[in-house]
């Protein structure tokens, strides 16, 4: 692999994968300091190419801290990270990449909520990122997400709620061949159908397979299937 990275060292897509690689190698081994010094080479080396791989580099090293107990040295990596995307938001103005930027902060925000135990106290990013990229797909992202948190904090109405605004917007924004949408689609379908099946609602819950079945033309339709297709 690190003959790999050399010989492509100019080639970024190639070397973000080999340095990736060798990253998840240190870590498997349980070489966490090592895994840290190659994640962070993906930030310095290639964070403005692959912002996705070195955030969630660097997010991999938070958790590792948080698993320890060390939720100084956690929130620390986790401030490193909000710190170097709001050096990239003041260098673009394309919506697209702002909203992806704002998501990825918001996903940090929740993290470092997480190590207090308290996820509501992150959720103002989320929430923010699902009204301001309303219709795009950043927001529907943003929307996807919320609605799974909701779900796993066991508040079921907060989650129902955000899921059918997912689907109403997903419908009214015509956003039913977008990438994002139909990436996140299955997963919100799923959660919200396995609510709804917790609460013996099946008839509604086969009123939404019917429904997303005729959007997509898909008769055989199913939520789980879906969701394994997507992934």
């Amino acid at each position: 692999l690190r003959e790999t990275l050399a010989k492509h060292a100019d080639q970024p897509r190639i070397a973000i994968r080999a340095l990736s690689l060798i990253a998840e190698c240190y870590e498997m081994e349980g070489d966490w300091a090592q895994a840290e010094v190659e994640y962070r080479k993906l930030v310095e080396n290639y964070g403005k190419m692959d912002l996705g791989s070195a955030i969630g580099g660097l997010s991999k090293v938070a958790t590792h801290y948080a698993r320890l107990g060390e939720r100084e040295k956690a929130n620390a990596v986790h401030d490193e990270a909000l710190a170097f995307i709001s050096s990239l938001r003041e260098m673009v103005t394309d919506a697209g990449t702002l909203g992806f930027l704002d998501r990825l902060a918001s996903d940090i925000e929740v993290a470092k909520a997480a190590l207090v135990g308290d996820l509501e106290l992150g959720l103002d990013g989320l929430i923010d990122v699902a009204e301001r990229y309303r219709g795009q797909p950043a927001g529907m992202d943003a929307l996807a997400r919320l609605g799974l948190i909701y779900w796993r904090m066991n508040d079921n109405e907060r989650a129902l709620a955000t899921f059918d605004r997912f689907l109403a917007d997903i419908d009214s924004f015509d956003m039913w061949d977008n990438d994002t949408a139909k990436r996140v689609l299955p997963d919100v379908v799923f959660n919200k159908a396995r609510i709804l099946l917790s609460q013996d609602k099946v008839e509604e819950m086969q009123s939404l397979m019917d429904e997303i079945r005729a959007k997509l033309n898909a008769p055989s339709f199913s939520a789980r299937s879906l969701m394994f297709e997507a992934r």
